[in-house]
């Protein structure tokens, strides 16, 4: 008898879980459930097409239309998930519909945080999360002059600056004392502050917000901080960050801790079901603790480590751990900043590859240990510092801070 595989979600990690499955059994019977009206899509260039024309057509599709058909997945667009029966190895849609497994793949992503704020609700203020976050920003930010951020991290900063490469006056809030406090080191934070400013970025740290203000029309027309100053704006986006979207995995009994739990095999304490994804928190074998990560990498990635080690399963294989080095990337105004690798809060040394002209690289040690490197428009350095990573190989912190030496000497083998 053919498996039954079933995937709870159509975002990337659900998407690649179910292509994976394809691959690695072409007899087994797979159904895709996604909540979302549209097509499966990327997110990623939501944030960009913005300003570039018909964000629809820009927001590409994960897989074509005829893939799905092809490798015979069956999509369900526009269906809701409502429950998981664990002990009858079903899913219960919001119609009524019952669809069996025999393993199940949760892949459900995240959410958008909502702002806390008197008048979060009043038109003009947004989220960007999904494509139809996208369409309805898109449409303020035709007229727009003016457009506040509220938090600076990926999301805010990269909505910030392409409104002011755009001509639309931009401010960020932040209630922190430094933007990207939670995911680059602070020599990489004063350099991103300092240059988001030279732009003309209106960048506002230790900033919190007391309410937004609706004009006489109904819509936003400015922000109130607690200190009482009062800056006008036509549009307001949240970028707060995301919460994991982890509710049907709590309601069928499963551990649940800021994300779903799972092991090192992605598997979760229910024999039957995994998980992948912004979702999921996992052990890290790079943090060396449970980690939750929201990149398009850690979601491609674990959906075909999920795949495996549920095909190995049902074969009766040994599994293989998840140990995918870690990278991001994001297009802060003009300059691309990559990042390899993660780490803990226990940096020891820092040390800066400088270029000049604005290309350079932050490499961060902990217990003379490289976990992540830091790059600005030095792709070079990050393809390399992901190959160290991944081999475990030793770069000696002065010769990470020559930029004469080549980086991906470290990965020859020595005689």
């Amino acid at each position: 008898m053919n498996a039954v595989f079933v995937v709870l979600g159509g975002g990337q990690a659900g998407v690649q879980a179910a292509d994976s499955l394809r691959a690695l059994d072409p007899h087994s019977l797979i159904t895709v459930i996604d909540d979302e009206l549209h097509h499966p899509y990327q997110r990623p260039p939501l944030s960009k097409a913005l300003w570039t024309g018909d964000i629809a057509k820009a927001a590409l599709p994960l897989r074509s239309t005829e893939f799905f058909r092809e490798r015979g997945i069956r999509l369900l667009s526009g269906a809701r998930a409502c429950r998981i029966h664990r002990d009858a190895r079903t899913v219960e849609l919001s119609d009524g519909t019952v669809v069996p497994y025999d393993a199940l793949v949760i892949a459900t992503g995240a959410r958008a945080r909502l702002i806390r704020l008197p008048g979060a609700d009043l038109p003009g203020v947004h989220q960007l999360r999904t494509l139809t976050d996208g369409l309805a920003l898109q449409e303020e930010l035709r007229t727009a002059k003016s457009i506040t951020t509220i938090g600076a991290g990926f999301i805010g900063l990269e909505v910030a600056a392409s409104a002011l490469q755009h001509g639309i006056e931009s401010t960020v809030f932040e209630m922190q004392d430094r933007i990207l406090g939670r995911a680059v080191t602070p020599q990489m934070s004063e350099w991103l502050a300092r240059k988001h400013r030279s732009d003309g970025m209106d960048l506002r740290l230790s900033t919190p917000l007391e309410r937004i203000e609706a004009g006489n029309d109904g819509r936003v027309s400015a922000v109130i901080t607690a200190k009482g100053e009062r800056i006008q704006t036509e549009v307001v986006v949240a970028g707060v960050g995301a919460l994991p979207n982890s509710e049907l995995a709590e309601d069928a009994g499963l551990h649940v801790d800021d994300g779903i739990v799972v092991d090192e095999h992605l598997r979760t304490k229910d024999v039957a079901i995994w998980a992948v994804g912004d979702c999921v928190r996992f052990p890290s074998h790079f943090t060396g603790s449970p980690s939750r990560l929201e990149s398009i990498q850690n979601a491609t990635d674990q959906g075909k480590t999920a795949a495996k080690n549920i095909v190995a399963a049902l074969r009766g294989e040994s599994p293989e751990q998840y140990v995918a080095v870690p990278w991001f990337w994001s297009n802060q105004g003009r300059e691309r900043l990559q990042i390899a690798g993660v780490g803990g809060s226990g940096a020891d040394s820092v040390v800066v590859r400088e270029y000049g002209d604005g290309k350079f690289s932050v490499f961060v040690y902990e217990s003379e240990k490289l976990t992540v490197v830091e790059s600005v428009n030095a792709p070079a350095d990050h393809i390399a510092a992901r190959r160290i990573l991944a081999t475990g190989g030793h770069l000696d912190p002065v010769l990470a801070a020559d930029p004469a030496f080549p980086l991906k000497t470290v990965l020859e083998p020595t005689a």
